[in-house]
């Protein structure tokens, strides 16, 4: 019975591992949420800082695709960042059709998945010029 407890005591005292994710987010032109776009003009490029990094505890390979209207309209291509590396660039993006709370989606694939396991989205208002 001692040794049952000792054991379990001694499981139980172990540091626990952290948890394993990736953070993947949009800012705004100033680096700041705040200043993401809700209104864009049909025809005119847009942009977004993407920001990925990685606290998967091992080396990742990222792809983003950034679909508007079920098209692929931009993306990054192939980002390989570290344990604790951290990658923003700047995409750019041109809304073709007008009309409120149009979805521009961004995708993450992780490793080359089939289905991205994160995604995010921007509900924005295209008018024409």
């Amino acid at each position: 019975m001692l040794g049952v407890i000792a054991v379990t005591a001694y499981w139980a005292t172990l540091p626990k591992s952290g948890e394993e994710f990736t953070e993947f987010y949009l800012l705004g032109p100033d680096g700041t949420a705040n200043s993401l776009q809700k209104e864009l003009v049909a025809g005119q490029e847009a942009g977004v800082i993407v920001g990925i990094a990685n606290h998967e505890d091992q080396t990742m390979t990222y792809r983003v695709e950034v679909v508007i209207d079920g098209v692929v309209v931009a993306g990054l291509d192939r980002v390989t960042l570290e344990h604790d590396e951290k990658y923003e660039t700047e995409i750019g993006f041109t809304p073709q059709h007008t009309g409120g709370d149009k979805k521009v989606e961004f995708l993450l694939y992780t490793n080359d998945q089939a289905e991205p396991p994160l995604q995010l989205y921007l509900l924005v208002d295209v008018i024409q010029n």
